[in-house]
């Protein structure tokens, strides 16, 4: 179920507290982030007064999941910022995927391992 956090907003405490509610709730199985380069690419680490950046909102999370996370970037046409956003929120441990399809498949992947795992 789609939810729309609004690129509009810069406001990293606004990330946490969505992401945290997603993370509890039983109905939610896993929690997919789309970042939009254009937009968010040279704001991401940059916080206003008083609140976080949506970076650091997101390096949290991946923290402390209790569900699988991730993020897809949307390049756009500027696909060398989409590479380089991904690279610092890979450093930062949150996994990224270039498009839904190819995180969508990973993460099918990983159930179907895990699924054929004895208990």
């Amino acid at each position: 179920n789609p939810l729309d956090l609004s690129h509009n907003s810069n406001s990293g405490n606004l990330v946490v507290r969505v992401l945290d509610i997603l993370d509890r709730d039983p109905a939610v199985d896993f929690i997919a982030t789309e970042l939009y380069v254009p937009f968010y690419g040279r704001r991401l680490n940059t916080a206003q007064a008083n609140d976080i950046s949506v970076q650091e909102a997101l390096k949290r999370q991946a923290a402390k999941a209790k569900k699988p996370f991730f993020v897809t970037l949307t390049p756009s046409s500027n696909e060398a910022d989409a590479i380089e956003l991904r690279k610092a929120l890979n450093s930062d441990g949150i996994l990224t995927f270039p498009t839904y399809q190819r995180a969508a498949a990973a993460y099918a992947n990983a159930l179907r391992y895990w699924r054929s795992q004895p208990e």
